[in-house]
């Protein structure tokens, strides 16, 4: 199966979830998260569109407690982080994803919260094709945590030379 192909099954088996199954699967994710979070000093995490994993909870988490959080923005065709301290430092952007009004890159995250559509046992993850965690990866050194359903798990070797593995990859069953 090509990348096309299987973005497209990965995102219409997302999007068949059941309500009570996304919200007892994102609790899932959600608490194993926040143990990763207990241990860096900043993080950048995506915030959750349509039928992703809901990180506003991650967000909000980091909020309560005063954990720098940053969020990818699109500035020229790059994605960058910038802190946000609040949900109003937010406005709708690119494809409608919110991201913040501000232009200021965050240079000091630790970990990287990372979104995905697919995901092996070799820590490859397929994303949405526009290569913007790949190049984020190239330049900055961050812990990579990848987030997922555990139906996103797909055996499949179709990389390429710039495609950069995560470190770890929480799921669930």
């Amino acid at each position: 199966m090509n990348k096309e192909k299987l973005r497209k099954l990965m995102l219409k088996k997302r999007s068949e979830l059941t309500k009570s199954v996304k919200d007892t699967y994102d609790a899932y994710i959600y608490k194993e998260v926040i143990k990763y979070i207990k241990r860096y000093n900043s993080i950048g995490i995506f915030v959750s569109f349509n039928s992703e994993i809901n990180t506003r909870n991650i967000i909000q988490y980091c909020f309560d407690h005063e954990i720098k959080v940053s969020v990818p923005k699109i500035i020229s065709n790059k994605m960058i982080f910038v802190t946000i301290n609040s949900w109003s430092d937010l406005k709708p952007g690119i494809w409608g994803i919110l991201e913040p009004y501000s232009d200021k890159e965050c240079l000091d995250i630790d970990l990287c919260i990372t979104p995905l559509l697919a995901f092996n046992s070799k820590l490859n993850r397929l994303g949405y094709g526009g290569g913007y965690y790949d190049n984020y990866f190239s330049s900055n050194n961050v812990f990579k945590l990848g987030i997922a359903y555990g139906f996103q798990y797909q055996d499949f070797d179709i990389f390429e030379k710039f495609d950069i593995k995560l470190d770890e990859i929480i799921k669930t069953i």
